[in-house]
């Protein structure tokens, strides 16, 4: 495989995830599970870090005069997606340091 193939799985599965946690606070809770907010940030939080590796090794090729189609996209959606572990882990410990788990969304 590719690295532009590899960049196309990476945004697929963080498009996967964008699309869980927009079901999320839609529905207040995941679909067919009872996972945990928490449970998943983890888990995007390590697609994140995946993504993030992936960026360098696209940036490595690019130093080098190679182009991929979707490099600026693994960018913003890699940003999107911490975004999303940033704010949700914030709002998580701040609900546990103060009690507030029953009014999160």
């Amino acid at each position: 495989m590719k690295i532009d193939g590899l960049v196309d799985e990476w945004l697929r599965l963080a498009t996967s995830a964008t699309g869980l946690f927009a079901y999320y606070c839609q529905h207040a809770r995941f679909p067919q599970s009872g996972a945990t907010p928490s449970y998943f940030v983890d888990l995007v939080e390590q697609v994140v870090h995946c993504g993030t590796q992936l960026e360098d090794v696209v940036s490595m090729f690019e130093s080098e005069g190679h182009h991929f189609a979707r490099a600026e996209e693994l960018r913003r959606t890699g940003a999107r997606l911490q975004a999303i572990v940033d704010e949700e882990r914030f709002a998580t410990d701040a609900a546990l340091g103060g009690g507030a788990l029953d009014a999160w969304e």
